[in-house]
């Protein structure tokens, strides 16, 4: 169950988030001053990001550092064997992650659906209207 916050926010942190967007707004966006050119390069294009799970020669000195808190399925392993199941455990935990936040996001949205939100016209969800909505 999720719990909301128990006092609204208040206008001072509001102010502060406002501050920190306006601040870190790139300067790219802004636009000359009237009167003024500006000849701006064209941008280039946005390097692919490529997905790469840790090599086990990276992750090995944290391992080494670990080794009495090693999830159960590396505990008392050599560090052949260590470095033999690494890229299969760590796939394995990665899938397990992105799993979960992918539920994590599709609970977000039914939070938001169930309790109302400011940049919705739907109504909440409440027991009254949840049967017209084929639930019980």
């Amino acid at each position: 169950m999720v719990t909301l916050p128990s006092r609204p926010l208040t206008s001072k942190f509001l102010t502060l988030v406002a501050l920190a967007l306006w601040a870190t707004a790139p300067a790219a966006r802004l636009q000359p001053l009237q009167g003024q050119t500006q000849n701006r390069p064209r941008p280039a294009a946005r390097p692919v990001s490529v997905r790469k799970n840790i090599p086990y020669v990276d992750a090995k000195p944290i391992l080494e550092t670990l080794r009495e808190s090693l999830p159960g399925e590396l505990t008392g392993k050599t560090p052949a064997e260590l470095e033999s199941a690494w890229p299969g455990w760590v796939s394995r935990e990665n899938a397990a992650i992105r799993a979960r936040l992918e539920g994590g996001d599709e609970d977000s949205i039914v939070y938001l659906w169930q309790y109302g939100t400011s940049f919705t016209k739907q109504p909440a969800v409440t027991e009254r209207n949840v049967a017209s909505l084929g639930g019980a």
